[in-house]
């Protein structure tokens, strides 16, 4: 800070206030001359439901969280840095239901391919051919495509218009409905449980002579909705799954040995199948449990990766 006086730049950045009236409020702070120096960007984060309990603090983030705000996926966001112009592009990210910045090279006429392989595949489309990128390069698409980029009826509309084409007119008071928005995934590697309760009679067999690896290319649907009572199709929160019996995993009892529990796809994620594995003699375990047996998808592909 100068005449030898040392300061921590976090506490330099909580001078500032940090509340509910400037939440996303930034700041900037660079120290030190061309030999070393240290940049470091904080965000104004506000926690809590601002009502009954939350809490406001300067959060440190990256140059990209600081240089870009949300946007939809597909959208790009461009900084200047120290080392020249940064290019993001918006990717969906499935297993958190939300968007998240990779970076790309400006070098190709199909679009933002990003260097770093996403969480799900990134497509293009130009005339009548699906690219997919990965690691940023492009090339023609295999046979799992999202239906979006395959749908005529997409051109013209918004993704969210596009989501919503095919829900039932008519519906009861929750039901669930898969939107038409794909997103799809490659050489995903699944365990495969393929013993029954009279094969699996220890935790060796359960371990190493019961389990099975496979590899798939599969695209689930992005979004669900459930029917409200007022009439309308609305998005599927959190707390619809969780009411949801068909979420729930049963008690694995004698009763019902080899019984199969389905558990319906979630937006970026396959379904489940369990299956009751009932062992009550193996020692150092429970006597119930629920094993992996299998796995339902929207589309797949069965892969080898050798």
């Amino acid at each position: 800070m100068g005449d030898g006086i040392l300061e921590d730049f976090d506490a330099i950045a909580n001078k500032t206030a940090c509340t509910a009236e400037n939440e996303g409020a930034k700041q900037k702070l660079t120290y030190g001359d061309v030999s070393y120096r240290n940049t470091r960007y904080y965000i104004c984060r506000v926690f809590g439901n601002g009502q009954d309990y939350s809490t406001s603090q300067w959060e440190k983030v990256d140059e990209v969280a600081y240089n870009c705000d949300e946007k939809p996926a597909g959208e790009i966001c461009s900084f200047e840095s120290s080392e020249g112009m940064q290019n993001y592009l918006s990717v969906y990210k499935p297993s958190e239901r939300k968007n998240s910045w990779l970076k790309f090279e400006t070098n190709s006429e199909l679009g933002p391919c990003p260097t770093l392989c996403p969480p799900n595949s990134v497509f293009s489309k130009s005339g009548e051919n699906v690219y997919e990128c990965y690691s940023g390069e492009w090339s023609l698409a295999g046979n799992m495509v999202p239906q979006q980029y395959l749908d005529p009826r997409k051109d013209g509309l918004t993704e969210d218009e596009y989501d919503i084409l095919d829900l039932p007119q008519d519906a009861l008071v929750g039901d669930r409905a898969a939107g038409l928005l794909e997103d799809c995934f490659s050489k995903e590697k699944f365990t495969l449980f393929v013993c029954d309760s009279e094969a699996a009679n220890d935790d060796y067999d359960m371990a190493h002579n019961c389990s099975n690896y496979e590899y798939y290319d599969y695209c689930e649907p992005r979004n669900y909705y459930r029917y409200r009572e007022n009439g309308l199709w609305t998005l599927e929160t959190v707390e619809d799954r969780y009411y949801d019996d068909h979420f729930k995993q049963p008690q694995c009892t004698d009763e019902k040995k080899d019984s199969v529990f389905v558990i319906p796809p979630e937006p970026g994620k396959p379904g489940k199948v369990y299956k009751c594995i009932w062992t009550p003699n193996v020692r150092n375990r429970f006597p119930a449990l629920n094993y992996v047996s299998g796995y339902i998808f929207h589309k797949a592909e069965k892969v080898n990766l050798f």
